[in-house]
């Protein structure tokens, strides 16, 4: 299960705010992500397992682009994605009413 929520997560879209990709995320916004206040006791240890500096590197993430996070499950990567797009962009995490049956108790918590 968790390598089939890896691999849909290198689904997610990504679009620019306004104008071209900004792909040149230095990791700044991505550090900063992991090292937020308030992050809960098992991300911080999935941290440590899945490297998700890696992923969110991979996907090109910065300031105020538009993500869409496909069959996002417990939202994992997209609040880190959310603190790294920040203010000026947007996370939208999908599950399908099928995928909810999984999802729906790590979401609510």
């Amino acid at each position: 299960m968790r390598r089939l929520a890896l691999s849909l997560v290198l689904a997610l879209g990504c679009t620019a705010a306004s104008g071209p990709p900004a792909w040149r995320n230095t990791g700044a916004e991505i550090a900063a992500a992991l090292e937020a206040p308030g992050r809960s006791a098992e991300d911080l240890e999935r941290d440590a397992r899945d490297h998700p500096e890696v992923t969110l590197a991979l996907l090109g993430l910065a300031p105020g682009m538009r993500v869409i996070d496909v069959f996002s499950g417990g939202g994992y990567y997209a609040e880190l994605a959310a603190r790294v797009v920040g203010e000026s962009g947007q996370v939208i995490l999908h599950n399908n009413a099928a995928y909810l049956g999984f999802a729906d108790k790590a979401l609510s918590e």
